[in-house]
């Protein structure tokens, strides 16, 4: 269980002291899927930050199964969450080694098992090398939806308990829209995830 007490965020502007976050409370029941939404600035990223430790909350607490993600390490924090962001980021090397980032000792088996949930075979199996396909710096060689498709299929190989979509569907075509919708609402029966976006439809 993800359990966020009265968390409050304040940054230091010139003048004054802004909240970003201010007495937020959320409890997320294993199996669970919760989703964020509001306005540009609401604060939906800074609750994900605070989640993932990459910032310390001003007040509140959040706990994991009972303990304060204060008190852990922060690579095991970060392993129990799987995060597909707005932009992913394709590494310039084969299709098989920037999925392997998520689980370097994973088969070939394992990596198409993960593609496929993704909706991502589809594309990667009409590309002459497959999996040994060399993609561009920053995934130059791909759509922004095959982009997206990889990063999902990162975080299905990685299995985590928490899978977390960051606006992961806000920039692309309708068409690779429902493609990833279609990939995350098969293969999350049973899991915990929380969505992020400024569009309620998302």
């Amino acid at each position: 269980m993800l359990d966020i007490q009265n968390l409050t965020k304040t940054y230091r502007s010139a003048q004054e002291r802004v909240a970003v976050l201010r007495g937020a409370s959320l409890r997320v029941e294993a199996g669970e899927s919760v989703a964020l939404t509001g306005e540009s600035g609401s604060g939906k990223s800074t609750l994900l930050q605070l989640m993932l430790r990459l910032y310390d909350p001003s007040e509140g607490v959040v706990s994991i199964a009972g303990t304060d993600v204060r008190t852990m390490a922060g690579r095991a924090l970060r392993r129990l969450f799987g995060v597909v962001p707005q932009d992913t980021f394709i590494f310039r090397t084969t299709l098989r080694d920037n999925l392997r980032i998520a689980r370097p000792d994973a088969d070939d088996a394992a990596i198409r098992r993960a593609c496929e949930q993704a909706n991502a075979w589809e594309f990667i199996a009409r590309l002459p090398a497959g999996l040994d396909t060399p993609v561009g710096e920053g995934g130059s060689s791909l759509s922004g939806g095959q982009r997206q498709r990889i990063a999902i299929a990162r975080v299905f190989l990685a299995d985590p308990p928490y899978f977390v979509f960051d606006e992961a569907t806000s920039a692309l075509d309708t068409l690779s829209e429902q493609l990833i919708q279609e990939a995350i609402e098969k293969n999350l029966t049973g899991r915990t995830a929380l969505f992020v976006a400024h569009r309620l439809s998302t």
